[in-house]
């Protein structure tokens, strides 16, 4: 029998190894669809935050001769004020458990909305309606305004 010199034992260190770059591409892609899944719930919170400001912003619009807000999501539901008209389609879904859209008032009138939840979203900034970048760590902190009054309305 022939014995071949330095070759004992290559074949655990290369298992080994192989098993490693298998972990390690295993933890890359679950890190990769973790962050597409934190993105993609950042894009429905932004869809039904806009939603809501354009919600708002029509209702205003409505009566160009007396802007106004609503003082509940019931009118934005079905605005009976001149005619009748739906500002909003439905009331805003929470985009994940345990998180619930609460209304921002202004005086009585709501003027917008936020999800009350402590998770932190992939974006770390926005755009605020006064066009000023906001830092945000939570989705709580990221808030959809409707923009104020045009000079010479209301």
């Amino acid at each position: 029998m022939v014995k071949l010199g330095g070759t004992a034992g290559f074949s655990y260190p290369a298992l080994l190894g192989v098993l490693l770059a298998l972990g390690l591409l295993g933890q890359t892609a679950i890190y990769s669809s973790g962050a597409k899944v934190r993105r993609e719930l950042d894009m429905r919170v932004a869809a039904s935050g806009d939603e809501f400001v354009r919600a708002l912003e029509s209702y205003r619009a409505a009566l160009p001769d007396t802007p106004a807000l609503p003082q509940s999501i019931d009118q934005l539901l079905m605005d009976t004020r001149e005619g009748r008209r739906r500002h909003l389609r439905r009331e805003l879904d929470t985009p994940f458990e345990g998180s619930q859209w609460q209304v921002i008032r202004a005086g009585n009138a709501i003027n917008g909305i936020v999800l009350r939840s402590d998770r932190r979203p992939a974006r770390q900034a926005f755009l605020a309606p006064d066009g000023r970048k906001r830092q945000i760590e939570t989705y709580a902190d990221w808030e959809f305004l409707v923009g104020p009054l045009a000079e010479g309305d209301g």
